[in-house]
């Protein structure tokens, strides 16, 4: 944990485990349809010793629709049941973790769950200001903040476009 929570460092592509491990704590959880894996490898780490590499083991291509997607549904919070008294990096992990999901729970779906984590994780003391963002996302309106977000998307999405058409005219 003290290790995961400072880079978004598993993904089921680079995970290697026995499969009885898997079977030992049930499988990936079907009722949740947002980050699930992320909520194995937690539930794993926190029955299991973990090791880990720095080394580069697969490649990861975020898909943007089909994440979107699965934003449109809320979801309580998973992370909370956790939590351990004493363990540092792995509350701040868990910490880090919620507060993200609860940033997309107050754009795109339920702010009672985003002001929910607000108030259990606030503890944190690495993650004070993706606290204070959730804090202040939760005091507006979720349309405004959607629309918001879509434009910056558009915004990016045209940069993309305009880059690539600057550099094939200048390449000749």
């Amino acid at each position: 944990f003290e290790i995961g929570f400072q880079n978004n460092l598993i993904n089921s592509s680079s995970v290697v485990l026995p499969k009885s491990v898997i079977n030992k704590i049930g499988g990936f959880p079907e009722e949740i349809t947002s980050r699930e894996d992320l909520y194995t490898w937690i539930k794993i780490a926190s029955s299991y010793p973990v090791c880990y590499t720095d080394k580069p083991l697969t490649w990861y291509i975020i898909d943007e629709t089909n994440a979107r997607k699965r934003l449109n549904k809320s979801e309580p919070d998973f992370y909370y049941q956790f939590i351990e008294p004493g363990n540092f990096y792995k509350n701040e992990f868990l910490a880090f973790a919620a507060l993200h999901k609860g940033m997309m729970d107050s754009i795109f779906n339920s702010k009672d769950v985003a002001r929910q984590i607000a108030i259990r994780y606030s503890y944190t003391v690495l993650h004070q200001k993706k606290l204070k963002r959730l804090k202040f996302y939760n005091r507006i309106p979720s349309l405004l903040l959607k629309s918001f977000f879509k434009f910056i998307h558009f915004l990016r999405f045209i940069k993309k476009r305009i880059t690539s058409f600057i550099t094939k005219n200048d390449l000749g």
